[in-house]
């Protein structure tokens, strides 16, 4: 370096930088891809069985309270999944723009899963309210219903999300909803809540209200998840008009 002049060793530096960034980039991309719409898939599904889990821990007896401590860690698990995914989905809307890979925009996706966050911590802080035998009575098994549906209904969705195939019909979750919502409606005009303590009462339309955001952001999730089974059939419905073309070639 001694024995060059500035501007020679300045090109010789840019040179050097330069054969690195291909190397690191051939070794990135071609040789050892690590495509972030894959690593999104799997950490958008990881949430969803972890939602299905908090979803049947919290609605196992809705008038038994979790520890603090139980609560606290289901909810930092999904928090902490949630997370992941968007530092992922991040990357994937880069590699996206720079048209390294093909897929849906995975802001719908990333939002439907936020609000799905948000409905599985009111849950979490409604849940355990003292109601009267009657009450409990007439929603404990539409409550139980809800659990089951929705816990299957998140679980599969899941499933498909990693195999990009059809989300899981809803029609089973949206009878579990309607039938509850019937109910709570019911038991409001009937005047069976005038004696509930003001915590329970404002816990119990608490619980009303998540569940109601809940059927609202189960749909969403119903509808992105359609979106990325849809990208993937386009993708494979192109190669097969291509495919013919070059099949002719071969003797």
């Amino acid at each position: 370096m001694q024995h060059v002049s500035p501007a020679a060793s300045a090109i010789d530096r840019v040179l050097e930088v330069t054969v690195g960034g291909a190397a690191g980039f051939i070794v990135s991309f071609l040789l050892f891809p690590s495509r972030a719409h894959a690593i999104t898939i799997q950490a958008a599904a990881d949430m969803l069985d972890l939602t299905a889990d908090a979803l049947s821990r919290f609605l196992e007896d809705q008038v038994r309270e979790l520890y603090q401590a139980d609560r606290r860690r289901i909810q930092d698990e999904i928090a902490a999944a949630l997370t992941r995914l968007n530092a992922t989905g991040a990357d994937a809307d880069h590699e996206r723009n720079v048209r390294l890979t093909a897929g849906p925009d995975t802001g719908p996706l990333l939002r439907a899963l936020l609000r799905l966050h948000h409905d599985i911590v009111m849950l979490g802080r409604a849940v355990g309210c003292e109601l009267p035998e009657g009450v409990a009575a007439r929603l404990t098994p539409a409550l139980r219903n809800i659990r089951t549906k929705g816990r299957d209904f998140l679980r599969a969705s899941g499933a498909a999300l990693r195999d990009q195939k059809p989300p899981p019909p809803l029609g089973a979750v949206d009878v579990a909803f309607r039938n509850y919502i019937e109910e709570f409606g019911a038991v409001r005009r009937e005047g069976l809540t005038r004696g509930m303590k003001s915590e329970a009462a404002e816990r119990f339309f608490a619980l009303g209200f998540a569940l109601e955001q809940l059927r609202e952001h189960l749909l969403e999730v119903h509808r992105v998840v359609g979106e990325w089974a849809r990208e993937k059939a386009n993708r494979h419905q192109a190669g097969n008009i291509r495919r013919p073309l070059y099949a002719g070639a071969i003797p």
